[in-house]
């Protein structure tokens, strides 16, 4: 695929073109006088920080023309897409030690990045519009069985809990109160059990102790290897 950068006179300057590309083969720099020299082309320049302001706006103006309005989903999408813009500032190492500079590095991938967005088909795009679809559907069947008299997938959970919650605190002796921790714990194996239940039956294949039951026998570690068994 070839990236074309669109607004080519942003680049340009008294001294030629800033969006040159740097030869790896020839490390050494090229020997100049001032009274020739009218400029030097360099991979260093003060532009970046506006390069990337620049291409957060045009990002969030074009994938939100893709959302119809939605309210929500905009804002959804805009919180994930700042987390990309401040990875310089939060990241761990120093990225103003990577070669050319680390805010050019990330602004020239900006710029590929939207050359995708133009197109509607960058991967975040396409996630998004998978995530919320999704979203969607799940919205769309659960109102059709409230309307049809019958309990949504949230409700059964929530009805769940508390019946649990309920018979926990019956064993309690006069004067105490389920504690927070027993509370949470409860609440988490629920939740423990529908991603076991909504997963595929091929993934769900555990004991209850917590091995696998499509082994023929117990795992052993890796420091004692069983070279005869069919698991191997």
């Amino acid at each position: 695929m070839v990236y074309k950068i669109r607004n080519k006179s942003f680049f340009w300057t008294r001294a030629g073109w800033k969006n040159n590309w740097h030869p790896k083969n020839f490390n050494a720099p090229r020997p100049s006088s001032s009274e020739f020299t009218i400029g030097i082309r360099c991979r260093y320049d003060h532009n970046s920080f506006l390069r990337a302001y620049h291409s957060y706006r045009k990002i969030s103006r074009h994938c939100k023309q893709y959302f119809f309005g939605n309210k929500e989903l905009e804002e959804l999408f805009q919180m994930g897409l700042r987390t990309f813009f401040i990875v310089p500032h939060i990241a761990e190492c120093q990225v103003t030690q990577i070669k050319h500079g680390g805010e050019r590095r990330m602004v020239d991938q900006i710029d590929r990045d939207f050359e995708l967005v133009s197109y509607n088909s960058h991967p975040y795009q396409l996630f998004t519009y998978t995530v919320w679809n999704q979203y969607l559907a799940n919205q769309q069947e659960a109102y059709e069985q409230r309307k049809n008299g019958g309990q949504a997938i949230e409700d059964q959970v929530i009805d769940h809990i508390s019946e649990l919650v309920k018979d926990e605190k019956s064993k309690l002796g006069p004067g105490k109160q389920l504690s927070i921790e027993r509370t949470a714990e409860i609440v988490m194996n629920v939740m423990r059990q529908l991603r076991a239940a909504q997963q595929r039956p091929n993934l769900n294949n555990r004991r209850a102790d917590g091995e696998f039951d499509d082994f023929l026998e117990q795992r052993r570690p890796f420091t004692a290897p069983n070279n005869q068994s069919a698991t191997h």
